[in-house]
């Protein structure tokens, strides 16, 4: 019977690792950034301002993306939906500050990055957006679309807001005027039928968890060094 049990958690790990080397991908979809109060979408940078697209929130994902060379490179991310709970910095590997790429001024720059991860649906073309964002600007947008679909599910139904991709901005005392993104709900709708996939295939895949880091330096060793209130910078080639 023992011999039975070591053989399936071998059988078990050798799956869990096909299935994570398979899966690795980014998130699905066409890049949508926030930049200098205009929306765009893609590596042509295609105007979406004023676009109206349909909020997949039931599949809104939060975590940590880890960057080597401008590209990502590993993930802690899961849906909100499923209670997933993104583990605190101090659990994740590189907390040696020396080690960090550093940005244009010299700076040091966390490889990881933490962020919301929001699908958005074209229902007429059928185009699948995602917008990431760490921004303060942008946590609010989402959290207010957040605690708007919360609110209407809590009365019974099961719809997915419309939105409207807008801009608003505020004086900011070292910034100046800062813009912000607006994600304004139109109406609400059913949710699509047709091709929807099952929650899991929105994420990039998570390689399995190694041991924790054997020490946590102080929790000011690892802050950012990016100012969180900017333009949303997603650094995709």
């Amino acid at each position: 019977m023992a011999n039975d049990i070591t053989i399936q958690n071998e059988i078990d790990n050798f799956r869990a690792f096909a299935s994570a080397a398979k899966a690795r991908q980014n998130f699905d979809g066409i890049l949508l950034k926030f930049q200098r109060g205009n929306w765009t979408a893609g590596k042509d940078q295609r105007d979406m301002n004023g676009r109206q697209l349909l909020a997949l929130v039931d599949r809104l994902a939060v975590g940590w993306t880890k960057w080597k060379d401008r590209r990502p490179v590993d993930y802690r991310v899961g849906f909100v939906a499923e209670g997933f709970r993104p583990p605190s910095r101090n659990d994740l590997d590189d907390l040696d500050e020396s080690t960090w790429e550093t940005d244009g001024k010299g700076q040091p720059l966390d490889p990881w990055a933490f962020g919301f991860h929001l699908p958005l649906l074209d229902t007429e073309s059928a185009e699948q957006f995602i917008y990431t964002t760490g921004t303060q600007g942008g946590r609010n947008a989402i959290g207010e679309l957040a605690q708007a679909y919360a609110d209407q599910r809590a009365g019974g139904d099961n719809l997915l807001p419309l939105v409207e991709l807008g801009s608003d901005s505020y004086d900011h005392s070292r910034y100046g005027a800062v813009q912000v993104p607006l994600l304004t709900i139109g109406t609400w709708l059913e949710p699509p039928d047709a091709g929807r996939q099952a929650p899991q295939a929105a994420l990039p895949s998570t390689p399995m968890e190694g041991p924790a880091p054997a020490s946590k330096p102080p929790t000011n060793a690892v802050k950012r060094k990016r100012d969180d209130d900017m333009d949303d910078e997603i650094p995709f080639n």
